[in-house]
């Protein structure tokens, strides 16, 4: 992820657009608050309402897993729901 960040920090590109963060264990949350930093000095904006981190998982997330368990949909899908509606800016 860093180096993704790295090759458009200097382009701008997402200066200004909406972002949302997906924490796949809760193991990272130091991490994802330095993420949250370097996503703020880049100028974008995150959408706190989008941001979601799986607790308890006791196995990888799949997509098998995500389309069996509709719990798990249903959770992905509403952050997913909400950054639409943020919209770029």
């Amino acid at each position: 992820m860093k180096n993704a960040l790295d090759w458009v920090v200097s382009s701008r590109e997402l200066a200004g657009k909406p972002v949302a963060l997906f924490n796949p264990s809760a193991r990272g949350t130091y991490a994802q608050a330095s993420l949250v930093e370097t996503l703020a000095a880049m100028a974008t904006i995150l959408v706190p309402e989008a941001a979601f981190t799986f607790k308890g998982l006791v196995q990888p997330i799949s997509e098998q897993l995500i389309l069996q368990d509709r719990g798990m949909s249903a959770t992905l899908l509403n952050p997913l729901e909400v950054l639409s509606r943020s919209g770029p800016a």
